[in-house]
């Protein structure tokens, strides 16, 4: 039996997810100003970055990483290219 759709996810599809995610944030900036921000875009935001740590540990969907399970079994430089790639993964997206 093939495995169906929903459980194969492609990196355009999970980078279209994080976009949703930071545009929920960048919503509320925009409406309500960047002082009145709710607690709202929090777990939009939490899912998101979970989804670029999965990206980069897990699913080796980084031009420069393999997959390596966690943060804890890896060096300190692998550590800071994998935050490094996390953190452009949210930036790009």
């Amino acid at each position: 039996m093939p495995l169906k759709e929903e459980y194969l996810q492609s990196k355009d599809k999970i980078l279209a997810s994080t976009d949703v995610g930071m545009g929920g944030r960048v919503a509320e900036e925009i409406f309500f100003g960047n002082s009145e921000i709710t607690t709202g875009c929090g777990s939009d935001l939490q899912g998101t970055t979970s989804y670029a740590y999965r990206m980069a540990l897990l699913y080796g969907m980084t031009d420069s990483l393999i997959s390596v399970g966690d943060l804890q079994s890896i060096s300190n430089e692998l550590r800071k290219e994998v935050e490094d790639n996390v953190q452009e993964t949210l930036r790009v997206t």
